[in-house]
């Protein structure tokens, strides 16, 4: 699985006739569109290049696929989400979320299909905050060049074939507005049963997305990732907080009420995710323990920090 994206001399030549289509579509459909999209498309040859590879280096699938995810970035307002769109609670029961590089130099974004979803009058705000995290982890890919891993946790029992098909149409999903940008999908401690439905749900997988599976336990997930880059609930060793403060956002509260959400759909959230809100708070306690214990005796150093 390559991991980092390479251009030959005649994917330039094609690069610059896809960015010459999308001029041309841009000036005759400018309020289909973002400026900055714009901006990026004429400035980024890899952004470009990455749906030319997705096609296969057919440049006129490339500016179709290219032309339909521009689009529907607009649609969405991909470049107007922002972290305080969002409650500070969402990113701090570490549902999903960025992470450190693994051991190829790969950045990787995990999710947690252990951690159960979001009552259903939030879930158009989660689905909106997974765009918003894919589009960071896409962005920083994008600056070092290098592909990003996708990784499942996947030891809930309670995740079902439908979980199954879900997942398969996220990774459509990605394939169509961030082509090229997955190194592989690494599905963690995948109950046999699942694997079961997994091969059913295979054979509608587009082969593209198939080749990026990886099945990873707890007996190689040193060898495929490295249990230093592996956060400590799937059993590895780095101390990195995969979970956020986020003290700048609004709380449930305030967000619910923005939404029109009732405030039993609020006491729902709470009640689902009352356990993970009680470990953040945990380690966060611990966390400024160790930040005041080091500014009282400098002299002690903590592998918290």
């Amino acid at each position: 699985m390559t991991s980092i994206w390479e251009m030959s001399d005649e994917d330039f030549v094609k690069v610059k006739s896809i960015r010459d289509s999308f001029d041309k579509e841009y000036q005759e459909n400018c309020d289909l569109y973002e400026k900055d999209d714009y901006t990026r498309v004429m400035e980024n040859d890899y952004l470009v290049w990455r749906y030319l590879d997705e096609k296969d280096g057919k440049a006129d699938e490339a500016i179709k696929m290219l032309v339909r995810s521009m689009r529907w970035r607009k649609q969405v307002g991909v470049n107007s989400i922002k972290e305080t769109d969002f409650p500070k609670e969402f990113f701090r029961i570490g549902a999903n979320h960025m992470y450190v590089k693994d051991k190829k130099g790969m950045i990787t974004y995990y999710s947690r299909l252990c951690v159960p979803p979001v009552p259903k009058e939030f879930m158009p705000l989660m689905t909106r905050l997974c765009i918003f995290g894919l589009e960071m982890i896409d962005r920083i890919a994008l600056s070092t060049r290098m592909k990003f891993g996708l990784i499942y946790d996947c030891r809930n029992p309670a995740v079902t074939a439908m979980d199954m098909s879900s997942l398969r149409e996220t990774m459509s999903f990605i394939q169509g507005n961030y082509p090229s940008s997955v190194g592989y999908v690494a599905y963690y401690e995948m109950p046999v049963v699942l694997k079961a439905v997994y091969r059913m749900v295979r054979t509608f997988t587009p082969p593209k997305i198939r080749e990026l599976v990886i099945f990873v336990n707890r007996n190689n997930i040193d060898d495929l990732i490295g249990l230093e880059n592996v956060p400590e609930y799937m059993n590895g060793t780095c101390d990195v907080p995969y979970f956020a403060d986020m003290d700048q956002c609004p709380s449930l509260e305030e967000v619910a009420a923005r939404e029109g959400i009732d405030q039993e759909a609020v006491n729902e959230f709470y009640h689902v995710y009352a356990e993970y809100l009680d470990e953040y708070q945990r380690k966060r306690d611990e966390r400024e323990k160790a930040e005041a214990d080091e500014l009282a005796d400098p002299q002690s150093a903590s592998t918290y920090l």
